[in-house]
């Protein structure tokens, strides 16, 4: 609906669109690669596969507004599992963003996106696990956000956003997401900023009882110098189950009340680092919640650090909060995870890279009493090497190996994973 209204609106100014520049840039990207566990399955099988993955990206810019959208899909033969030989997945955007004045900003998106592919991550690139299930995630998410920008750290902003997920595997249950929130800064002084935010979003769930999510944040910034801050943060979150049933209100409910400080510092241009230390407070009931009446320390922190040809980033953190992923009702969770990413320029247009990133799940609520899904504490791995050869402009050969280890409190549930890629890729840009 949202991409139907955004399309409607822009094929009303043809104006705009008349002066407007246009980047038009198809893709082909094809895949020889082995797999020894074929969608992640407890009973491993190997194969080998081919894969052609066609796409395109178009992006159009006048001094006010940008237009960009783009779009894959992913066809896979496999040598022997023919079963799995099919359209496998795809990706489709739109995102228009909208300025007309250094003091507005308007976005509106939507974004699809279809895979077996088994890793979670967060927005910012983290692992947050390895789903046990081996189906296709189907994921639509469509929001609009408003910015009023009053002066250097003085704004208001608001924000909705509307998710659906759809599994094709029984284990897990379709859901649909709503939020909104609003957020806010005014600088006090040279030195001093407050900012906050809040906002409340609704999980939809299948078969479990549907959830009322509240939460908010206020920080008080002080800037140290044209490089440095210190943060204090205060913060609440509410969690509600949308049900008459007193006793899975007793069993779901609870609170969480945060504090922490913060600080960052870019040291140079190619070195920065941040870190954050608190205390997380949860209020429940303690039948259902083993983390009610208990406090927890949180933390979380980052590295960057590039040279002339080499770039270094590293981060770890220790959070408490509701399952962060959309389609996955597992309750309230204290993570531990730790990344690192390393990449070195070989040549002129040879590069050489590596990641890694890890991540402890621990479920602190009784899926029976709770009416949540069926949830082990859970350690999830991905490591991944590459060499990637830019042999002319417009086309690259790449060499990529990954490795996911899923391991479960229930056996059943562990799953390990190689693959192997040779992905050849070229694209054709177009101006006008």
């Amino acid at each position: 609906m949202l991409t139907a209204l955004m399309i409607g609106v822009l094929a009303g100014w043809p104006f705009s669109l008349a002066w407007g520049a246009f980047h038009f840039t198809p893709f082909i990207r094809a895949e020889l690669g082995y797999d020894d566990n074929v969608r992640l399955q407890s009973q491993a099988r190997s194969d080998f596969f081919i894969t052609a993955n066609p796409g395109f990206s178009l992006d159009w810019a006048d001094p006010t507004s940008k237009l960009a959208l783009s779009g894959d899909i992913r066809y896979s033969k496999y040598y022997r599992l023919s079963e799995y030989t099919q359209v496998d997945g795809g990706n489709g955007s739109i995102t228009w963003d909208y300025m007309p004045s250094p003091r507005w900003k308007f976005q509106a998106y939507d974004k699809y996106s279809s895979t077996y592919d088994p890793p979670e991550v967060d927005e910012e690139g983290r692992l947050l696990l390895v789903r046990g299930d081996s189906g296709r995630r189907d994921r639509n998410t469509a929001g609009v956000s408003l910015q009023r920008n009053f002066g250097p750290n003085n704004f208001v902003g608001a924000f909705f956003r509307s998710s659906q997920d759809t599994f094709a595997s029984d284990s897990v249950e379709n859901s649909q997401r709503h939020e909104a929130g609003l957020s806010a800064g005014h600088r006090l002084g040279p030195d001093w900023r407050v900012e906050a935010d809040g906002s409340y979003y609704l999980e939809d769930f299948e078969r479990s009882e549907d959830i009322n999510h509240l939460k908010g944040s206020a920080s008080l910034v002080r800037m140290l110098g044209p490089t440095s801050a210190a943060m204090l943060n205060l913060g609440y979150s509410q969690v509600r189950a949308d049900t008459d049933d007193p006793l899975v209100r007793q069993a779901r409910d609870y609170e969480v009340y945060r504090a922490g400080v913060g600080y960052g510092n870019k040291v140079s241009p190619t070195f920065q680092w941040n870190a954050a230390v608190g205390w997380a407070q949860v209020s429940g009931n303690r039948q259902a919640n083993q983390a009610a009446g208990t406090g927890y320390p949180t933390f979380s922190g980052d590295v960057s650090w590039s040279g002339q040809r080499w770039r270094f980033t590293m981060n770890a953190y220790s959070s408490l909060g509701e399952q962060e992923i959309i389609g996955e009702n597992l309750g309230l969770t204290l993570a531990h995870g730790a990344g690192m990413g390393f990449s070195y320029d070989l040549a002129k247009r040879w590069i050489i890279a590596a990641n890694a990133s890890y991540v402890h799940n621990d479920y602190k609520q009784d899926p029976g009493l709770a009416g949540l899904q069926p949830g082990q504490d859970a350690d999830s791995f991905i490591g991944s090497m590459l060499l990637s050869w830019q042999f002319t402009r417009r086309a690259s050969l790449e060499l990529n190996y990954r490795h996911l280890t899923r391991d479960s409190q229930n056996n059943k549930d562990d799953r390990t994973q190689n693959r192997i890629l040779l992905i050849l890729k070229y694209e054709h840009p177009y101006r006008w």
